[in-house]
């Protein structure tokens, strides 16, 4: 049972913002006067808070580095201090992006913006090429069928597939309203 592939599908959604909000950065750079993107430059942080943060991150917290932290099932090394290191990270920047934004300092919320996509970026390949292979590899079978339970449970109790639906339709807005005030094209896929 893989334990795992939920969590890098939900990182596809995560990778598409990033693209997403660095098209926004971009378009703002070359011309500061596209006042229609910078005002929906807040619209960014509920994704983030909701559903990388919350949601996704729920999962890998409380459940899976959870499994992981358990006596034998990481002999080796323990990554999971310098993923939750990584997580605080991004959450500094998205405040640093809310109260530049709530200051009406565009500038400095692309700063706090493209540090979050470029940590989360970076982050995300190591979860997915390193972290992630050695939970499927050292997690015991007996132990995968309780954490498939948990993500269950938390994706109901967080409202996984509802959260999914209003952040693909949010991205698929802001897709549009970027396309036609810039030059800029974004994918949801990879």
């Amino acid at each position: 049972m893989n334990i795992t592939q939920k969590l890098m599908d939900e990182h596809q959604l995560i990778l598409a913002y990033t693209r997403l909000l660095e098209g926004y950065i971009m378009a703002l750079k070359e011309d500061p006067t596209r006042t229609v993107l910078s005002e929906r430059l807040p619209d960014f942080i509920p994704f983030v808070r909701e559903y990388a943060d919350r949601y996704h991150h729920a999962k890998e917290e409380d459940i899976l580095f959870k499994f992981m932290e358990k006596p034998g099932v990481l002999t080796h090394c323990n990554p999971i201090p310098q993923m939750n290191y990584e997580h605080e990270e991004g959450r500094k920047y998205i405040r640093g992006m809310l109260e530049s934004l709530q200051q009406g300092d565009v500038n400095r919320a692309l700063r706090f913006a493209h540090g979050w996509l470029e940590l989360l970026r970076e982050h995300i390949t190591k979860e997915d090429s390193i972290l992630y292979p050695m939970a499927e590899e050292s997690i015991p079978e007996s132990e995968r069928v309780k954490i498939s339970l948990q993500y269950e449970n938390a994706e109901e109790r967080l409202q996984g597939e509802m959260l999914e639906k209003k952040y693909q339709a949010l991205f698929q807005e802001l897709k549009i309203l970027l396309e036609k005030n810039s030059s800029r094209r974004v994918s949801l896929e990879a």
